[in-house]
Order: structure tokens, then C-alpha cells, then sequence
């Protein structure tokens, strides 16, 4: 599966992506997600998404990550800071392992 979230101007984070089970596959719709940080940091430590398949089904993977490798990407009057996570998710009782990616623009 795959999905990406933006940050609406209420700060809730939506999108869509893809699922595939099986030889199925299918939308996602109304991704949410939702992630905490190591404190006083940039740094996540887990993640959970809800979203709905194009077909109705509900979806929610939960996900911790393992290991970080943090990315700064200048640009003029800030930086852009790629976290690419390896995680360890679940989904209805499955574990898989994939990437958690997390964004933050930085100002000086």
C-alpha cells in the first residue's frame, strides 16, 4: 500500500493513496494520519492511519518505527527535513515492514 498526506490550513492531515491485497487492488480515500515524535524533537516514533477503500472498507495500520535516517535538505532561509523511517506495521492483525516518511519545513 501506499498513501500520502498534506497539512490543510485546520493542521489535520488528509490524502489518498493505494492498496493492493492479493491479486486486488484498490483506492484509499480520506487518509489520516497520525504520529507522535521523540520529545522536543522532529524525530517520529510511531504512526497510525485510518483511510476508506474505494469500496467502502475501513483501514487502519498502526506502525512504530525501528531505525531513522534524517535528511536535511537546505534551501535559502531554511532547511527541509526528509526523516525516512523504518517501521514495523500492523494491519487486521498482519505485521509488515515499510517506510514512514516525515516532512518539516524549517525557517531560520
Amino acid at each position: 500500500l501506499g498513501g500520502s498526506c498534506f497539512r490543510r490550513s485546520d493542521g489535520t492531515l488528509l490524502g489518498s493513496g493505494w492498496i493492493q491485497d492479493g491479486e486486488r487492488m484498490d483506492t484509499l480515500e480520506d487518509v489520516r494520519v497520525e504520529t507522535t515524535f521523540r520529545p522536543g524533537s522532529i524525530l517520529h516514533e510511531t504512526v497510525s492511519m485510518t483511510a476508506r477503500t474505494g469500496k467502502g472498507r475501513e483501514v487502519r495500520i498502526e506502525g512504530r518505527v525501528i531505525n531513522m535516517c534524517p535528511t536535511k535538505i537546505p534551501f535559502p532561509g531554511g532547511a527541509t527535513f526528509v526523516n525516512e523511517g523504518l517501521a514495523r506495521f500492523t494491519m487486521d492483525g498482519r505485521e509488515g515492514f515499510g517506510i514512514a516518511e516525515s516532512w518539516h519545513n524549517v525557517r531560520e
